[in-house]
């Protein structure tokens, strides 16, 4: 569709809906993949900038490409519940899917719980929340098993055969837990020692010894 009506200046009613409806739906954000420009760990905000441009039309009716505005402090929405959460680092450059509210978010932001936003837009560019892990098919990151559920990090290797893409696999983590598990000190106490305490059970040694992997 474009925004000329040259050939025909008394446009139809019916053009008129088309166009207006058209107009109104280009206002609707509903989702878009975005770049990360600026982050801060300690709110947990990003500055993003949309990749796909918009379109727009110049004095003669034209299409043209027209890049979108930073969305700025926007959300991350880590995954997690029950309390608990997976975080990792969040840099420069990378690539996450901006989805956005069908109304405003910031008196929610501000305050929690459930509220009136007292700001009837909808749809709107600003009420962006930032999912991390999109890429485009040009720049897939790592490989993706189907035989295991993998922790993929860029500077950690743990049993991974290729360093190109060092992975933690689930089979590593009870390997660790269950070598942890069976490991005994031999303990041969001198005169006056007090004597050693009983062996942890297998499910205390399971809660004590929960695995938790980070990357350096």
């Amino acid at each position: 569709m474009t925004a000329s009506t040259t050939d025909n200046p008394t446009p139809s009613h019916a053009t008129i809906i088309d166009l207006a409806f058209y107009a109104r739906s280009r206002m609707m954000r509903v989702a878009l993949p975005g770049r990360v420009e600026s982050y801060d760990a300690a709110t947990q905000k990003a500055n993003v900038q949309p990749l796909i441009m918009d379109e727009d039309f110049d004095d003669l009716g034209e299409r043209v490409a027209q890049r979108l505005p930073v969305v700025t402090n926007v959300p991350v929405c880590f995954p997690g519940a029950g309390g608990y959460r997976v975080t990792f680092p969040m840099a420069i450059g990378n690539t996450v899917l901006l989805v956005f509210s069908s109304s405003s978010l910031d008196r929610w932001l501000s305050r929690g719980g459930e509220v009136d936003p007292e700001d009837d837009r909808h749809h709107h560019i600003s009420d962006a929340v930032a999912i991390p892990g999109l890429f485009d098919f040009a720049h897939v990151p790592t490989s993706a098993p189907t035989d295991a559920m993998v922790l993929h990090a860029a500077t950690l290797k743990l049993g991974a055969d290729d360093a190109s893409d060092p992975v933690v696999r689930k089979s590593d983590l009870d390997q660790v837990v269950a070598t942890f598990n069976g490991h005994h000190h031999l303990y041969n106490p001198g005169p006056g020692a007090l004597a050693p305490t009983a062996a942890p059970t297998e499910q205390q040694s399971a809660i004590a010894c929960s695995p938790v992997v980070r990357s350096k």
